[in-house]
């Protein structure tokens, strides 16, 4: 029996230390809501790249943020935006080490730990513009920081997209987090984990 595909989404948010998507399963007819929890920041966001929120990520299909950054309906689509933004001529003209230095400023980052994890991962001194890059090393430079960026993926599941609104009034403190009756078993363990508590951010640079 063929794999049944996820349902697409297209709004998402931060709700407590949650990540809620709006989706669209055209097979039921009904909204759900995909809800993401646990796991490292950039893949809780299906941002692999940490692409902060703005005009690029937007223009690149971006749903929602989670107050800086961006996060996506899919992998494929952050992994895209996250291709397609170090492409730019502003990244392209800089070496690996300038570029870092922007992606990953040293006051919210051990930035120089970071470089020499991307020269491992391309095999070519931060010295190098990301221009002179080969495609196969220039795929390298993306793969590498994305592994650095976090590569435990989070808990998925999907609910009733009535749901969101409890899940919220939890997190803001309205409800108590006891699921309703008609509330799946599965996503009961969820009410208790969506707090008042932040996500525990992974510090980005301005990108």
């Amino acid at each position: 029996m063929p794999k049944q595909k996820a349902p697409p989404c297209t709004k998402a948010k931060r709700i407590g230390n949650l990540i809620v998507f709006e989706c669209q399963d055209s097979k039921i007819k009904q909204g759900v809501i995909k809800i993401h929890q646990g796991g490292d920041r950039s893949r809780r966001l299906n941002n692999p790249g940490a692409v902060e929120y703005g005009d690029h990520a937007k223009e690149h299909g971006a749903i929602g943020t989670d107050g800086r950054f961006a996060i996506f309906p899919d992998m494929k689509t952050g992994e895209e935006a996250h291709k397609k933004l170090l492409q730019r001529e502003y990244y392209q003209r800089r070496t690996i080490r300038k570029t870092m230095y922007k992606y990953a400023p040293k006051h919210e980052n051990n930035t120089e730990a970071y470089i020499k994890f991307l020269e491992k991962s391309t095999g070519r001194s931060a010295d190098t513009k990301l221009k002179d890059l080969p495609s196969g090393q220039f795929d390298k430079l993306l793969k590498g920081i994305r592994r650095y960026e976090g590569t435990k993926p989070p808990r998925t599941l999907f609910a009733p997209k009535d749901m969101a609104s409890y899940i919220e009034d939890v997190a803001s403190g309205k409800a108590s987090p006891k699921p309703r009756k008609e509330s799946p078993a599965r996503i009961k363990e969820m009410f208790k984990r969506a707090s008042r508590s932040a996500i525990k951010h992974h510090s980005g640079g301005t990108h």
